[in-house]
């Protein structure tokens, strides 16, 4: 069998995009070097965004750069997408749902506390958290903590920093609250 060679891509958009489906892997398989892939691409893709956010094709020397780059549209979306897969990447100190298998419709953050609205009753949520929640419920009824996810509930894992990445399923009711 031969060899593949993956070249690296060179716009913002492309660059934010290999990093998203870098970090999706890594969420599957655990393989470091997507992960590390995945972190580097955020980073130079970092360098097409203007302190304005317009997003530049190639680079920000170039003269008219901003006139017909996609990354307004997907740039930032592949970010989130990372950030869903690899909680780390997200901010450290703040809390963030990163990610949802339905839409969320409504989001509310409180000091040590988080609620929020999906569209689907049924639904699994990742957030990173400053906190340590000591009660998730979903539509009123306390979810209990678990090793995995393949009943309702949620699991934790402590980050670095003193944070946490929380996975939370939840089935018959679409209104989560996290304290």
């Amino acid at each position: 069998m031969g060899t593949v060679a993956v070249l690296a891509p060179g716009l913002a958009s492309d660059t934010s995009r290999w990093a998203a489906i870098n970090a999706m892997y890594y969420e599957k398989s655990g393989d470091g070097q997507a992960r590390e892939d995945a972190f580097r691409s955020l980073n130079y893709s970092t360098y097409f965004a203007a302190s304005d956010g317009r997003i530049a094709c190639c680079g920000l020397d170039y003269a008219d750069s901003y006139w017909f780059d996609d990354g307004y549209g997907d740039h930032i979306r592949n970010y989130l997408w990372a950030m869903g897969a690899i909680p780390e990447f997200a901010p450290v100190g703040e809390n963030h749902l990163l990610h949802s298998s339905s839409v969320v419709q409504d989001v509310e953050y409180g000091e040590r506390k988080i609620r929020y609205r999906t569209f689907d009753r049924s639904a699994t949520e990742v957030l990173r958290l400053s906190f340590k929640p000591a009660d998730i419920t979903a539509g009123g009824q306390t979810l209990s903590e678990r090793g995995d996810l393949r009943e309702p509930g949620y699991t934790i894992r402590a980050l670095a920093g003193g944070d946490y990445f929380v996975r939370i399923r939840h089935l018959d009711s679409n209104e989560i609250s996290i304290s």
